[in-house]
């Protein structure tokens, strides 16, 4: 069964590159196996086209399972693609919270699934399991990943970023060029926006100004104070809120360092140089900013401690 593992990654990337979510290291989707094997002698792979295999097969797959999204055994898309191809995956869906840990076992006792994704794997853990034969090299599948090919051509950036030292590339990346990673949002209400008059900030002056407003005008209309006007994402993410208003202080604009949502305090400035973000005279002024807003009661005081 591990040989199949490289064809189908391979395979699959004739629709697209195939990411989780998060940065190159975390979002990675690494080929476990211990063997390569090369399609083109298999009778039963199709170089090009649909389906990918002449009679169906199924493969084990182990996935980190975002909270927002349900059983990947369910997933309308992921049947579509079993339609297209013909390739069945028996997906383990792993809680974010316990992944690492059910990942680190299948590598120690060997008893690998045929695919990852959402591997949360860093550069040395890679490099140590293509050490063991326990990940395929996908760069001598190239060939029939013409979309990640085409990438690779154009950006050889790309090729560096997902190249191990030995030369080979064991996982696929996440690759997002979106301006300024609009994978990160702001959501406001805007029922209590119209219920108070008022318009969506554009500034952090005017966003500051929104906040108070809602802490002490009543914008859901029943006659308390009970309003909570800025919450954070939750325990899990601690530092996005610094992390969504980066760019207002000019942090951010030319390119961060981060991975999964980890941010690094890493960003590139106007000259190309990467820069530590806490060591600039605006960080303070930023920090300064939350600090009135914490002090002030507009963000919700829950926000470290809820899941």
């Amino acid at each position: 069964m591990k040989k199949w593992l490289s064809m189908f990654l391979a395979a699959v990337m004739l629709c697209g590159v195939l990411a989780g979510c998060g940065g190159t290291q975390s979002g990675s989707t690494p080929a476990s196996g211990a063997q390569s094997a090369s399609a083109a002698g298999d009778s039963n792979v199709n170089a090009e086209g649909f389906p990918i295999v002449n009679e169906p097969i199924t493969l084990r797959g182990m996935v980190a399972l975002n909270a927002n999204v349900k059983d990947w055994n369910e997933h309308p898309a992921l049947k579509r693609m079993e339609e297209l191809t013909g390739i069945h995956i028996e997906w383990e869906c792993v809680p974010d919270a316990g992944f690492t840990e059910k990942r680190n076992l299948a590598f120690a006792s060997d008893d690998l699934p045929d695919i990852i994704l959402r591997a949360k794997i860093s550069p040395q853990e890679e490099m140590k399991y293509a050490a063991n034969g326990q990940l395929v090299a996908l760069d001598e599948y190239l060939d029939y990943a013409p979309n990640l090919s085409a990438l690779i051509e154009q950006d050889d950036a790309i090729r560096k970023g997902i190249t191990m030292p030995d030369g080979h590339i064991y996982s696929c990346p996440q690759l997002n060029k979106t301006e300024g990673n609009l994978i990160h949002h702001y959501w406001i209400n805007k029922t209590w926006l119209d219920n108070l008059g008022l318009e969506a900030p554009t500034t952090v002056d005017e966003l500051y100004d929104v906040l108070v407003a809602f802490r002490d005008n009543d914008p859901n209309g029943n006659g308390q104070k009970d309003e909570i006007p800025y919450c954070v994402v939750g325990k899990d993410y601690p530092h996005r809120m610094f992390y969504d208003l980066l760019g207002s202080w000019g942090f951010g604009i030319n390119g961060v360092m981060d991975s999964d949502y980890a941010f690094s305090w890493l960003d590139i400035d106007d000259a190309g140089n990467v820069r530590f973000i806490g060591r600039e005279d605006k960080f303070k002024n930023m920090v300064e900013f939350y600090n009135k807003l914490w002090t002030e009661g507009l963000v919700d005081k829950e926000s470290y401690s809820q899941d």
